[in-house]
């Protein structure tokens, strides 16, 4: 059968027309449901936010209530009260019921080192058994150079050392408050001695490390100066002083400490 071609065609646009249609209609159904929707969701919105202030409110209101109640009360106690009197101001709190203090435990130090840059020691501060305690400073090398020291037994010294650490200055007060000075070699032995002794008399020593050989000036606790010379084995070869009555004397010892000339 021969179909005619412009027939069909108008027949597919004729159903496309009505499909378009049907979807503009299914469009339309969605558009309104959406709304009514929407609509119901802001009232549900506004009904939360209306609850959420609700109990604000209701606060407000009972807030409202009780400062009403309380008036009268109050108009009831100025009845009571003469009116012009101000309140009675509350009492400060007592120091005995403020909470006391935790004392604060100090952990002791038996020593303290300080370091340079490089880790070298170079401060010593710190206590020794039997009381007693010091302050050192050490050098670069490690060589302690200078020593502030108190004993036990309540004697104090300080000592200055040359770069090999050998005490080449001392200057030290004894517990019984003499003082002293003195001076060493390279060696460290004791070449000049200067102090105070105990009962007064100053002295002033100058030793030979190598002979023991001393001199001795003195000037004694009475006042009379004098000037001894010892020899190797300490004895006292000459003596040559003034007396209490400004008059000299002299006195010799041979090797073996016996006198052998003395004036007066």
């Amino acid at each position: 059968m021969h179909v005619n071609p412009s027939a069909t065609e108008s027949h597919r646009i004729a159903d496309l027309e009505a499909r378009l249609a049907r979807l503009e209609r299914s469009a339309t159904r969605a558009r309104r449901v959406a709304a009514v929707c929407g609509a119901a969701l802001g009232l549900s919105l506004l009904g939360g936010f209306a609850a959420l202030d609700a109990p604000g409110a209701a606060a407000q209101e009972q807030d409202g209530k009780k400062e009403q109640k309380k008036e009268p009360g109050a108009e009831q106690d100025g009845e009571k009260g003469s009116g012009d009197e101000p309140a009675p101001a509350a009492e400060p709190p007592k120091a005995d019921d403020a909470p006391a203090a935790e004392d604060e435990e100090i952990e002791p130090l038996r020593e303290l080192v300080l370091v340079d840059e490089k880790g070298r020691r170079r401060v010593w501060l710190g206590t020794r058994p039997g009381g007693a305690c010091g302050f050192g400073l050490y050098d670069q090398a490690g060589a302690v150079r200078s020593e502030l020291f108190l004993s036990g037994d309540g004697d104090a010294r300080l000592m200055l050392s040359d770069r090999a650490g050998r005490p080449r200055a001392f200057m030290g007060v004894a517990s019984d408050g003499s003082p002293l000075l003195r001076l060493a070699n390279a060696k460290s032995e004791s070449v000049l001695e200067a102090g105070i002794d105990a009962r007064g008399a100053t002295r002033l020593r100058l030793v030979d490390p190598t002979t023991g050989r001393v001199v001795e000036l003195h000037v004694l606790d009475d006042g009379r100066p004098g000037i001894e010379l010892s020899g190797r084995t300490g004895i006292e070869h000459l003596e040559l002083g003034l007396s209490n009555l400004d008059e000299p004397g002299l006195r010799m010892r041979d090797s073996q400490g016996r006198v052998i000339f003395e004036r007066p």
